[in-house]
């Protein structure tokens, strides 16, 4: 059985002599959620692309379900604050290309690709390409393409931060919804207090390299949890820890 999703110790970055990431240690559960926020500049990027395998680190440990990262982890799913869509694919094509390139057969490349479309409410833009579609459209097309393969760990950099604040709540409501039917652990990247408390059941509060705070969050999943006093009042929580670290 996997102990940790994601364990990170000591972990410590550094480019140009200057410390991005340091010593930070966490973990978080199989099947839970996690939310990094803190100002720009303070390293959450840093990790995540860490976890991605995409850095390698000066110092530390980290793995992702028990195995040390080297490379871009098994099973891991990544959506990018810019989408990453091929442009000249087709939104099915784009769902498709994971299949592909594990050389799954064309009639289960087929039916995967078109059952998640129609979940994610994409079918009938199956055909268009990404400069025919809305940026909220590109961002399920790209949630889409990373969960075709069916990854245990879903890892999020700001991904709703370029869209307004009803699809923004959308996009919110779909990555919670997926969680909770799949199961699959979310870490996410966000400047958003709100969305920070709407999908973090533990929240990390990153300022200059180090993790300020660690909140836990026992909210998420309640049903219109952003109607509710206490919402707010863990926004504010956090607002305040946020400020705190700035201070210190």
């Amino acid at each position: 059985m996997i102990k940790n999703a994601i364990f990170v110790k000591k972990l410590t970055c550094s480019f140009d002599d200057r410390i991005v990431l340091d010593s930070i240690s966490f973990t978080i559960l199989p099947r839970s959620t996690c939310v990094v926020i803190g100002p720009s500049g303070c390293g959450k990027t840093t990790l995540l692309h860490a976890l991605a395998g995409f850095i390698q680190p000066d110092s530390g440990e980290l793995s992702i379900n028990d195995i040390p990262v080297t490379a871009f982890p098994k099973n891991t799913g990544i959506i990018l604050q810019d989408y990453a869509l091929f442009p000249w694919c087709t939104v099915f094509d784009n769902v498709a290309m994971g299949l592909k390139v594990s050389h799954q057969t064309p009639e289960i490349i087929k039916k995967k690709t078109t059952k998640l479309l129609k979940e994610l409410n994409l079918l009938d833009i199956a055909h268009s390409y990404p400069a025919q579609i809305s940026g909220g459209q590109k961002q399920r097309v790209a949630i889409a393409r990373s969960l075709n393969l069916e990854p245990e760990l879903l890892l999020l950099d700001e991904a709703t931060s370029a869209l307004d604040a009803m699809t923004k709540e959308y996009l919110q409501d779909m990555i919670l919804a997926i969680h909770q039917i799949k199961h699959t652990t979310l870490f996410q990247v966000t400047h958003s207090i709100e969305e920070a408390v709407f999908l973090g059941e533990q929240i990390i509060v990153m300022n200059k390299g180090g993790i300020h705070d660690i909140i836990q969050n026992p909210l998420v999943g309640i049903e219109d949890i952003r109607k509710k006093t206490v919402f707010y009042d863990m926004c504010l929580n956090v607002r305040e820890s946020l400020e705190r670290g700035t201070r210190e």
